[in-house]
Order: structure tokens, then sequence, then C-alpha cells
């Protein structure tokens, strides 16, 4: 009889070697083998020299502050040539955890999910833009129900 263990292991390691690494073109980051720190490596001509690592929450934290950086910077508008390229993007899948309320001041709607890439994201909508989304989803719910009814 096999054991259950180690017929386990390789699909716990060819899936971890699927997601431990990643480059782009002047860094490469590489998950540890137990998935609980990773290691940024900037490239040959980056510009930059040396690593870092980060745990978990250091990580978030980063990125946070990244995030932040690049709220100071201006965005052109966006247009439906951003999304030429959704499939090679990863969806959010069906069973993310979600998350939504009404703050006890009743301003708006809270809603936060844990994004597969990102981790946590947190959202607020003040009522106008509220209504705004939900009449554009009903739209798009329509039109695939409708598209979904002829095929």
């Amino acid at each position: 009889m096999a054991n259950p263990t180690k017929r386990g292991a390789p699909a716990r390691k060819s899936q971890a070697a699927k997601v431990a690494s990643a480059k782009h073109p002047g860094a490469a980051a590489r998950v540890s083998v137990d998935r609980k720190t990773v290691i940024i490596e900037f490239l040959p001509g980056s510009g930059a020299k040396g690593r870092l690592k980060f745990d978990r929450a250091e990580l978030a934290r980063f990125i946070k502050f990244l995030a932040d950086a690049r709220l100071e910077m201006p965005s052109p508008p966006l247009s439906d040539t951003d999304f030429r390229d959704m499939e090679k993007t990863r969806a959010i899948p069906y069973h993310a955890r979600w998350y939504a309320d009404v703050p006890s001041d009743h301003s708006g709607s809270r809603l936060a999910f844990d994004h597969p890439g990102i981790g946590h994201a947190r959202f607020f909508f003040p009522p106008d833009a509220l209504q705004k989304l939900v009449d554009l989803l009903t739209f798009h719910l329509v039109k695939i129900r409708e598209y979904g009814a002829k095929s």
C-alpha cells in the first residue's frame, strides 16, 4: 500500500514550483520552500544592486508603501485598451473571501476581498459612486443573461 504522505509530496512541490518565482525586467522574486518569505533580487542592468527579503507582513507593508507612492503619480484615464490583455491576468476566483458592510455612520458601503495576487483589497463607495457601480453591474448582468439566452 502506497504511503499517502509520499504520494502527496510531489504534487505539493510542483505546485510550489509554479508559484515559487516570478521575473520582471529589472528583478526576480523567489518564494521560499516553506512559503514564509520572498526574496526579491535585482538583475544585472536594472540599475539597482542587491536583494530584499520579506516575510508576509513585511511584503504587505512594502506593497502598500509602493501603492501609496504610485497614488501620488498621475494616471491616464482608463479605456478599453486596458482590458486587451485580461486573459493574461489572474482572475479573482469565484470562491474568494468577500466582506461587505455599511459603516455605523451610514456614509456608504465598504467592500473587501482577499485577492490572490495582492492580498486584502479594500474599497469604500460613497452613495453616489455605489449607485453608479450597482447600475453598471446590473447592466452587465442583463447583457450577460441576454447573450446567454441566445446561445
